[in-house]
């Protein structure tokens, strides 16, 4: 929407530059305050905007061409759980090893699910015991760094690395029998805490997660 004026109901936050109305977006995205922007296309100019009243008056004469556009966030669709600023996807009778499994949520923008907080750990366990009770092993993100069946740091990302809490792994786990489970799972037997199995291991549920998409509308 092309305006010449500060719309009404929104006061200034931040003036930037930005090569595109995308790079001015993602200032927006990134600022606590910003809920929606103006772009100039012709002197690249980007102006963050907050909810309420005008503070200062804002002469935007000079340029024709000046987009206003709202940011909203949202799931790419319904088949995703909208949890933690982010989108959850389950995929059931698939029968894939880890590997394959990443690689099928990479390929469709996310990557295999991280629990990497006390509050998300909660809420994976009470949600998915409603969902695949009875079902067997999930894949999860993550792979071990460490050898020792003991070692609790996984990469979960390229060059990304967390301390997984041992209070989040099964009874007696991680255990890395015969030193080959280097991959991270769960299932309803062990009440949801976590696992370490084979990487090559197939199990027919994994589980993806995405961010957020975000919508720049004129």
């Amino acid at each position: 929407m092309q305006v010449n004026s500060l719309p009404l109901n929104y006061q200034y936050v931040a003036g930037v530059t930005a090569f595109s109305n995308l790079h001015c977006g993602i200032q927006c995205e990134r600022s606590p305050s910003c809920d929606c922007f103006l772009f100039n296309v012709t002197s690249l100019s980007c102006i963050l905007l907050g909810s309420g009243s005008p503070t200062e008056v804002l002469n935007l004469q000079g340029y024709l061409d000046w987009e206003f556009f709202t940011l909203q966030t949202a799931c790419p669709c319904k088949q995703y759980l909208e949890q933690f600023g982010k989108c959850i996807q389950i995929n059931t009778n698939v029968g894939l090893n880890w590997h394959q499994a990443q690689t099928a949520c990479q390929d469709d923008g996310g990557s295999l699910m991280i629990i990497d907080s006390d509050q998300q750990f909660g809420f994976f366990k009470q949600m998915f015991d409603d969902l695949l009770v009875g079902q067997q092993f999930f894949h999860l993100g993550a792979r071990r760094i460490g050898a020792a069946k003991e070692d609790m740091y996984w990469e979960y990302r390229e060059a990304v690395t967390y301390q997984v809490k041992s209070s989040y792994f099964a009874d007696r786990k991680p255990d890395n029998v015969g030193g080959v489970e280097d991959c991270l799972a769960s299932r309803p037997e062990d009440n949801f805490d976590l696992n370490d199995v084979g990487c090559d291991d197939y199990y027919g549920f994994y589980i993806c997660e995405y961010f957020k998409n975000v919508y720049y509308i004129g």
